[in-house]
């Protein structure tokens, strides 16, 4: 168990500084503002491309997907850090998990 301690104590610290790293980073948001906008271009415009350029329709939905995927980063990480800190908390209190907390 303490080896797997430690394994969730690394990945914590590493999300905390990946997430410090990207809330404090101006460049990092003006990014995810430009996702947004390509974004928006391609809900503003996909109806747009020809039911016969399945391609390029198929493509646009692939490319809406990795922008949101994108613009959510720090959401997701803030969502694994959480449950890292759950997990860890269950390993180090095991009367609490016994106890349904």
């Amino acid at each position: 168990m303490e080896q797997i301690l430690k394994v969730i104590n690394f990945k914590i610290h590493k999300v905390k500084s990946i997430l410090e790293g990207l809330e404090n980073n101006n460049s990092f948001h003006m990014l995810i503002d430009m996702f947004r906008e390509n974004s928006k271009t391609i809900d503003d415009t996909w109806h747009l491309t020809p039911v016969e350029d399945y391609w390029k329709i198929q493509e646009m939905r692939v490319t809406k997907m990795a922008y949101s995927h994108l613009i959510n980063t720090i959401e997701h990480l803030k969502f694994d850090l959480s449950e890292l800190l759950r997990e860890k908390a269950e390993l180090e209190n095991p009367d609490l998990l016994e106890a349904g907390y």
